[in-house]
């Protein structure tokens, strides 16, 4: 019994160390893993550190790459202002050859060394005296219709422009030659320039100018030159050869109508005589004056034959109803067969030859002629009032130059004006340098 106890006190013993034995295993195995698992952790926590501090670094070499240092930027700036201050002296030189030289030499030539220049200034009208256009009856006959002084007006200002007024300025006063001579300063003096397909006269423009006033039709005449008594002499003397030109167009232009007109009666008289001498032909070829009047009368005369026919066919036919067979009767009957070979012999005269091929074709030609003499006669008519009106237009219808304003010099020379000159100048020669920075700034930075 007591040996039971024992055995089973020692087996007890057994299993409470046992017990204590795989306790402290497990506590053993437990600190073995949570001794792991910090060492885990560790290692994760480290790799994280490690990992953000290379981040941090590559940052902060990127950051260093991006951003300059404070010597970087000195350096910068100072290379900015050097290329600044480049830029800037360069500006300054192309505005100073570009505009600033070319503008004082312009300045200096206006000043110094251009030929002061009078203007006398006129204005001058071209009308005619009835005031407006007129198209006559000649206009419809000949073609040429009436004349119109704002063509009149075209035609002087065309005149003042041309080569021919300066020829007969160069041979009766010399124009041109003094003007070319060195009484002209070197840029205004008449020369011919091949390389700028300028001659002489397109260069002459610049002395002798003139213009028109679109609404009113007034020329204003312009007139340059050295001295103003000349200037006022040279405007005088085109005014005048305006005048004379005008008045040779007018006469030219009115000859030529008269003559026109003249040779359309002339024309229209020939005419008449040929339809009438047609129309006497057929007369003289049919023995009557008035064909249409004959056979009018011959019909009255039938009509006239006819109705006393019928008054004795009437008396017959009583004396053949009462039977009475008396010489009355027989002198009736009589009566009535002369009637009868009257009245067809009267109808047989319309149907006669007449030497006109019959009375139908002759009444037809010598209606045709007789509508022939009255349209001849109708031309005539209006030839003769075109006539007359051609001649009335010729003495009232004459274009005639007047002056508006007399030529007229002002004490100050016209030319050179160096204000406009000089801002002329600037604004040429400014916007030529502003396209030339803007050619090379597109160079500069492609």
């Amino acid at each position: 019994m007591s040996d039971d106890n024992n055995q089973s006190d020692a087996d007890k013993s057994k299993e409470q160390a046992e017990a204590e034995r795989i306790a402290k295993w497990r506590a053993e195995r437990a600190a073995v893993a949570e001794q792991q698992k910090q060492e885990r952790i560790k290692q994760r926590q480290e790799q994280r550190e490690a990992e953000q501090a290379a981040k941090a670094q590559e940052v902060a070499q990127t950051a260093e790459a991006l951003i300059p240092s404070a010597s970087d930027l000195r350096a910068s700036r100072n290379h900015y202002l050097q290329r600044r201050a480049q830029q800037k002296r360069k500006m300054q030189k192309q505005f100073l050859y570009i505009v600033l030289i070319p503008a004082l030499l312009v300045l200096f030539y206006q000043s110094f060394i251009a030929t002061p220049l009078y203007s006398a200034r006129s204005v001058i009208s071209v009308s005619s005296k009835q005031g407006e256009d007129n198209v006559s009856a000649l206009g419809g006959l000949t073609g040429l219709g009436g004349q119109s002084s704002r063509v009149d007006v075209h035609s002087a200002l065309a005149f003042l422009q041309s080569k021919e007024i300066l020829d007969i300025l160069e041979a009766e006063q010399g124009t041109l030659t003094r003007l070319a001579s060195g009484e002209v300063d070197p840029v205004f003096r008449l020369r011919d320039l091949p390389l700028f397909m300028s001659s002489v006269t397109t260069r002459a423009g610049g002395f002798i100018r003139s213009s028109m006033d679109i609404q009113s039709g007034l020329i204003t005449l312009d007139v340059r030159d050295v001295e103003p008594q000349i200037a006022v002499q040279t405007s005088d003397r085109l005014i005048g050869l305006v005048s004379d030109k005008i008045d040779a167009l007018s006469d030219e232009l009115f000859a030529n109508r008269l003559e026109s007109a003249n040779l359309t009666v002339e024309l229209a008289r020939q005419e008449v005589f040929s339809a009438r001498e047609r129309m006497t032909q057929l007369q003289l070829e049919s023995g009557l004056q008035d064909p249409v009047e004959y056979i009018a009368s011959v019909y009255r005369t039938i009509s006239e034959m006819e109705a006393e026919l019928l008054k004795l066919q009437n008396e017959i036919q009583k004396f053949a109803v009462s039977g009475t067979g008396n010489p009355l009767t027989r002198n009736l009957i009589k009566q009535e067969a002369e009637l009868k070979a009257r009245i067809e012999a009267e109808r047989t005269s319309l149907l006669k030859d007449n030497g006109s091929g019959g009375m139908a074709l002759f009444i037809r030609r010598y209606n045709q002629a007789e509508l022939e003499v009255e349209i001849a006669s109708e031309i005539l008519s209006k030839a003769l009032q075109a006539q007359s009106e051609a001649e009335k237009e010729a003495s009232l219808g004459r274009s005639m130059v007047q002056v508006v304003v007399m030529p007229q010099v002002d004490s100050v020379p016209s030319h050179p004006n160096l204000f406009k000159s000089l801002f002329l100048t600037l604004t040429v020669f400014y916007i030529l340098f502003l396209a030339v920075r803007l050619l090379w700034r597109d160079q500069s930075n492609p």
